[in-house]
C-alpha cells in the first residue's frame, strides 16, 4: 500500500528550488536542501508532493492546491505557508509584488531584482495616493487573502482532508506603517 500524501504549498520559503538570500553561505551552499515538506513529511511517515513556488501570490497558491486535490486521492493532510498579501500575477504572466516593490526602490542591490519586483508599475500610485486610496488598496488585499483561505478550508472540510495554515511570509512588508507614512 503507498503512502499518503502530505501536499504542501507556499512561496520561496517552502519551494524546494529555494535559494537561500544570505549572502555570507557560497553560491553552492545557498540551495540544494530538503524543506520543510519534507522533513515533516519523513516524520509522519507520508510521501510528499510540494507545489510551492519561489514569489507566488496567495492566489496561486490557493490553485495549486485546489489543482491537486482534484486529481490525488491519497491526500492524508495539506499544510499551505500562505505567501505575501498584495503578491498577484499581473495578467497571469509575472508575479507582482507592488509594496515590497516600493520599499526596495532605495536598496543598493535594486537592479538585480528589478524583473521580479518592477517597482515602475506601481510607484507613481503608492506615492501619490491618498490614505483613503491605501485604505482601499490594503482592504482589497486582506478581503483577497482571506476568501482564498476561507474557501480552501472548507473545501478540504468538505473533503474530509485536514489541514494546517500559517502565514509563511509577513501579510504585508514589515516596515510598510513607515513606509506608508512617508508617502501619505
Amino acid at each position: 500500500m503507498s503512502k499518503g500524501i502530505l501536499l504542501a504549498s507556499g512561496c520561496s520559503w517552502t519551494a524546494e528550488n529555494s535559494i537561500s538570500t544570505d549572502h555570507s553561505l557560497s553560491n553552492e551552499d545557498r540551495g540544494g536542501w530538503a524543506m520543510w515538506p519534507e522533513l515533516l513529511a519523513n516524520e509522519l511517515n507520508l510521501s510528499h508532493l510540494n507545489v510551492a513556488k519561489s514569489g507566488i501570490g496567495n492566489k496561486e497558491i490557493f490553485d495549486s492546491i485546489v489543482d491537486v486535490i482534484n486529481t490525488k486521492t491519497n491526500i492524508k493532510l495539506v499544510i499551505v505557508a500562505w505567501s505575501g498579501w498584495d503578491r498577484f500575477k499581473k495578467m497571469g504572466i509575472h508575479d507582482q509584488h507592488p509594496l515590497a516593490s516600493l520599499m526596495i526602490n532605495e536598496c543598493a542591490d535594486y537592479s538585480k531584482y528589478k524583473k521580479i519586483y518592477t517597482l515602475d508599475d506601481y510607484s507613481n500610485f503608492f506615492k501619490s495616493a491618498t490614505f483613503e486610496d491605501l485604505k482601499k488598496y490594503s482592504r482589497d488585499c486582506i478581503d483577497s487573502s482571506l476568501r482564498y483561505m476561507f474557501v480552501l478550508a472548507q473545501l478540504l472540510k468538505s473533503k474530509n482532508i485536514p489541514y494546517l495554515f500559517f502565514q509563511g511570509l509577513s501579510a504585508f512588508p514589515i516596515s510598510i506603517t513607515e513606509e506608508i507614512k512617508t508617502v501619505v
